[in-house]
Parts: structure tokens; C-alpha cells; sequence
């Protein structure tokens, strides 16, 4: 009963229900008074004969299959190859367009992962044993794990019933094919693409520029950030010993005014602002984390997507109002000249303030604000903006960026644009 029960659910069940007469039954595939067992070679559904068996109905579908990879081990007598059941499925054969279907283009990824990450196949027939994870830590992964399914998925580059390997001529993956494979989705920037690699991996030779940019932020990150953690921490322990709880002093910079109310409204959207960004951005990168489900649950990926580019344009418009205000009002002027521009005094009063924290000198020195603390981190600001907002720009009109550079670039542009949230 059960796999009737599926059958009238199925595309073909659904379609006899409608009046297709030509719609494939029971007997059809298992046979009228011949059945037997999947297992016996006789069988129309033993695995071997699975595609002929299909193929009654869907010769086209079967001559394409029969000249892939996969057709021509099943015809090799390689058990392990996948058949139209495989894919599809036995009774619960859906549309395509259908989004319970296993080759839906949000189940494809997975339906051709149950063989290309199985760790038992790879092994006995020496295929590459990282392409899921290497797809998937991609920008076309992580949108297809967001939700984005406008995104290129496996069958998007190797093709459905036609997949071939890389080095066969008639391959969509050759690589005097990429350009046109590529070309679908980026049009013009397809000999661009041809030129990089697309999965990755750590056995792929990047391009020099990428390990040199990699190599100087995994140094910089936890210099800057274990710098700052040892300099606040050093600096609150200090005054902790000078001022025990309850103790009132007067501290440097008191009665100052810091900010005026201008400059509080630009403070309060640019810190708005870059929390979205933040939150919208490693959203995508970590799409399945417990705190990026609210994205999940209010469009997913086309949601997140459209949060963070539309958070990154206030965040400009932002950017660009302050840039006005510090040279066209007079305030702005004096901050910039007489408070901003970093001083020489700047790479000494670190030390001789941390000298003073840890105990190794007796004299506390004068840092009167604005010190080297709100210059240092004033600039950073400003040219961790600038890049972000230059590779940001670089990653949201990728079709002009793939189309006029090499795709190293692109991959340039993704790892600054990571490495640069992580270190602001």
C-alpha cells in the first residue's frame, strides 16, 4: 500500500490522475506477469537495467546519460554508479520544480553529495574527497545553504544527465567550455572566470597575492586585537589598585565636551549601522548558526542579502556626511587639525603608559585627552571603512568585477572583506 500510496504523489501518479494515459504504472516498470525481484538480473528495475527501463519513456534523457561519467560505469559494471533512481528517487519521483524533489535546485547540492562526500567512494574510485566542502564554504554554497537558490548549484556547471569529467572535451567543465558555463549566469565575464579556480581547496595553488593577504591578517588580527586586550586589561587592573570601589577621583578629560550633538546623531547611525552589518555579514558566512536563524525564518539569503547591502549604503551615505562635516564646518576643521592628526607623542604614550600599568615605572605619564587611544582608533575607522566599503563595492557589482578582472581579485576582495569584519 505505501509505495501506491507514494506512486499517486509522484509526477507520474499525479499526472495519470489527470488523464495521461501515456503516463508510466506499475507495469511499466516492474513488468505484467514477468515481475521479479530487484536483485534478479532479469528484472526491468534490477540497477543495471534501471536506465533502460526509464528510458521506454525518456529516450533523450537516456542517450545524454548513457554517454556521461555515470552511464558509462554502469555500462563498465560499476555497481556503485548512480542510476535514475538515485537521483530521483523509485516511487517518489518529483518535478524538478518541485520543491520536495530530490533534484530540486535546493536538494540537488545534497542529493549529489550522497556520493561525492561519502568517504567509502572516494576513496575506492580516487575522486576529489573535499568538492561539497570546498562548494560550500563558496559564495554559491553559502547562498544555496542561505536560501538563495539563484545561486549556481552542482548541476548548474556539471549539467544534469550529461556530466562529464573535467578533462573530456564535451564536458561543461572543460576548460574551453567555462566561459560559455559561466557565461550563463555572469555574462562578459566569462574568460575572466575560466582563469581561477572555483571549489578551491587547500590543494589548489592560490595566487601569491591571496597567501600573501591571508598570511598578513592571520598576523595582524591577533596582534591588534591581543594588543588591545593587553593594553585595556593592563590599563582597568592599574586603576582598579589606584582607585578601589567607591573612590571618586577626577579623571583626564572631564567636563570636556567630546561630541557635540551633530556629531552624537553620526556616531549613533554609524554604530547602527555597522552592528547590522556585522550581524547581516557573518550571517552568511555561518548561515546554519543558532543567531543567523532569524534570517532563516524572514526569507533567508534574498533577506540577509538585501539587509546588508541596503545597511552598507546608509553606512556610506554615513561616510560620506561626516567627510563633509569635518572639512566644510569649522568645528570639524579644528577637530581634524588640532585633535585627529596623529602627533609623534602618539608611539611613545602607549609605552610609557603600559610601562607605568604593569609596574616596571613609578611616574604615571600626562596623555590628556584626545589622546593617542581615540586618534588610533579615529583612523583605524576611517581606513577600515575604506576597505570595506571598496571591496564591499567590488563584491555587490560582481558581474562588472568578474567581468574586468581576474577571478583572484574577487577572491581577493571576499577574504579582505572577512578578515577586515573580523578585525573591527
Amino acid at each position: 500500500k505505501e509505495p501506491f500510496d507514494t506512486y499517486l504523489h509522484s509526477v507520474h501518479g499525479q499526472s495519470f490522475k489527470e488523464g495521461n494515459r501515456n503516463a508510466a504504472i506499475c507495469s511499466d516498470c516492474h513488468g505484467t506477469h514477468d515481475l521479479h525481484a530487484a536483485s534478479n538480473p532479469d528484472s526491468k528495475i534490477y540497477r543495471a537495467r534501471v536506465p533502460a527501463t526509464c528510458g521506454k519513456c525518456h529516450e533523450n534523457v537516456q542517450s545524454v546519460y548513457n554517454r556521461s561519467i555515470h552511464g558509462k560505469a554502469v555500462a563498465a559494471g560499476i555497481k556503485e554508479a548512480p542510476v535514475c533512481t538515485d537521483c530521483h528517487g523509485e516511487h517518489t519521483i518529483r518535478a524538478v520544480k518541485d520543491p520536495s524533489s530530490t533534484v530540486w535546485k535546493g536538494a540537488v547540492t545534497r542529493t549529489c553529495a550522497g556520493c561525492h562526500s561519502s568517504e567509502k567512494l572516494t576513496r575506492k574510485f580516487g575522486l576529489p574527497a573535499d568538492r561539497l566542502a570546498t562548494f560550500q564554504d563558496s559564495y554559491h554554497g553559502l547562498a544555496g545553504k542561505g536560501g538563495d537558490f539563484t545561486a549556481a548549484n552542482c548541476a548548474s556547471c556539471h549539467g544534469w544527465h550529461d556530466v562529464l569529467p573535467s578533462y573530456d572535451t564535451g564536458s561543461s567543465i572543460h576548460p574551453k567550455n567555462l566561459p560559455q558555463t559561466c557565461g550563463k549566469c555572469h555574462p562578459g565575464a566569462q574568460s575572466k572566470l575560466a582563469q581561477g579556480t572555483i571549489h578551491g581547496g587547500s590543494k589548489v595553488r592560490k595566487h601569491f597575492v591571496l597567501g600573501w593577504v591571508e598570511t598578513f591578517y592571520l598576523f595582524l588580527i591577533p596582534l591588534v586585537i591581543g594588543g588591545m586586550l593587553l593594553h585595556n586589561i593592563t590599563d582597568y587592573w592599574r586603576k582598579a589598585l589606584m582607585y578601589p570601589a567607591g573612590h571618586e577621583h577626577a579623571g583626564h578629560g572631564f567636563g570636556t565636551l567630546r561630541m557635540n550633538g551633530n556629531e552624537r546623531i553620526q556616531h549613533a547611525l554609524l554604530m547602527t549601522s555597522f552592528i547590522v552589518l556585522a550581524y547581516s555579514g557573518f550571517a552568511l558566512k555561518f548561515p546554519d548558526a543558532w543567531w543567523a536563524e532569524p534570517f532563516q525564518a524572514t526569507g533567508g539569503e534574498l533577506a540577509r542579502k538585501s539587509v546588508h547591502r541596503w545597511t552598507a549604503l546608509c553606512f556610506s551615505l554615513v561616510g560620506i556626511y561626516h567627510i563633509g562635516y569635518m572639512v566644510l564646518t569649522r568645528r570639524g576643521r579644528f577637530m581634524l587639525r588640532h585633535r585627529l592628526m596623529p602627533k609623534l607623542k602618539d608611539l611613545f604614550d602607549p609605552v610609557r603608559l603600559m610601562m607605568f600599568n604593569v609596574g616596571i615605572s613609578q611616574k604615571k605619564p600626562k596623555i590628556a585627552y584626545p589622546s593617542y587611544i581615540e586618534r588610533s582608533e579615529y583612523w583605524a575607522l576611517v581606513w577600515g571603512s575604506i576597505i570595506m566599503i571598496a571591496t564591499g563595492a567590488l563584491l555587490v557589482f560582481n558581474d562588472y568585477t568578474l567581468k574586468n578582472f581576474p577571478l583572484w581579485v574577487a577572491d581577493l576582495a571576499t577574504m579582505i572583506h572577512f578578515y577586515e569584519a573580523i578585525l573591527a
